[in-house]
């Protein structure tokens, strides 16, 4: 017996003029969503941190609800990130999603550009059928896209929107924080979760004597240096470990008005201690009393 002759598939070469074309559409495509992801999570995140700070500003808030609203910033930039910058990075489109594309935003094409694509595809035609045709269909649709700026079904304005917001809320924002000076400074480093940074007043504390360790029933002065708007009493406030809270009225010293002091004597109790000057308050420090040292043994 003889054998059968073998079947050959016919196939048609793909036009490079299509797919350069379909390539520009996916790039322009990729870009814009990237792009856009990208001044949204500029502008969103400039906004919602100067929204933060502006909050924290005005209700002093505490180091856990700022650490709350530190990692609602990263959630919030990481949804950004992962949707609108990532995906479709990482998940583009293929041909025939772009030739679909193309082909509703040019009705003249009517189905020649996603057909073109999927008959010259090796195995697409079998034995029998015409190349012919299909190379007369390729031809076809080259000369309908030659003047065809395939590029223009993908629209741009919601990222020229975006940038401009993004540009708009970093300009402004970058304006606000020159001007604010220090206040900006001490408002940030609080909202990436400083410890030591006070929320900043019109009146501003500086220096303060700060945590201190004394012997029972000694003398201890507390102090604290004013910058700013310097107001002509200060409040100094403690609060002992048992519970009690005492506080004093103290103007400024005679030689710097900016200087406020308190001596307090024979200290017997542990105690918190705060300054309210003006509209500024100082961190929290401890007097810490400890038992004095005395001699277990002395030797003759």
């Amino acid at each position: 017996m003889t054998a059968a002759p073998e079947q050959r598939t016919a196939s048609v070469p793909p036009s490079a003029l299509l797919a350069g074309k379909l390539a520009a559409v996916r790039s322009k495509k990729v870009g814009v969503e990237t792009g856009s992801g990208l001044a949204m999570l500029i502008g969103g995140f400039v906004l919602v941190l100067a929204a933060g700070m502006l909050l924290d500003w005005f209700l002093d808030l505490p180091w856990a609800v700022r650490f709350l609203l530190f990692l609602g910033y990263l959630a919030a930039a990481g949804h950004v990130i992962w949707h609108h910058i990532l995906i479709p990075f990482l998940r583009q489109p293929d041909d025939d999603a772009v030739a679909l594309l193309v082909e509703r935003g040019n009705p003249q094409f009517t189905t020649r550009l996603i057909a073109a694509l999927q008959l010259t595809r090796p195995g697409a035609l079998q034995s029998g059928e015409a190349p012919a045709l299909v190379r007369a269909l390729v031809a076809d649709t080259e000369r309908l896209a030659g003047p065809v700026d395939f590029t223009a079904v993908i629209c741009t304005r919601q990222l020229r929107r975006l940038v401009g917001w993004a540009v708009a809320i970093v300009v402004i924002g970058g304006v606000v924080f020159w001007k604010a000076e220090e206040v900006s400074r001490d408002l940030l480093s609080r909202a990436f979760l400083s410890r030591e940074v006070e929320v900043p007043r019109k009146t501003r504390i500086g220096a303060t004597s700060g945590d201190l360790r004394i012997a029972r029933g000694d003398n201890v002065t507390l102090f604290a240096l004013a910058k700013g708007v310097v107001p002509d009493r200060a409040k100094l406030v403690l609060k002992f470990t048992s519970g009690r809270t005492q506080e004093f009225l103290l103007d400024g010293s005679q030689t710097n008005r900016a200087h406020f002091a308190q001596a307090l004597e024979t200290v017997q109790d542990t105690f918190d201690y705060t300054f309210h000057i003006g509209d500024g308050k100082s961190r929290t420090a401890r007097v810490e009393a400890i038992e004095r040292p005395g001699i277990a043994k002395l030797d003759a």
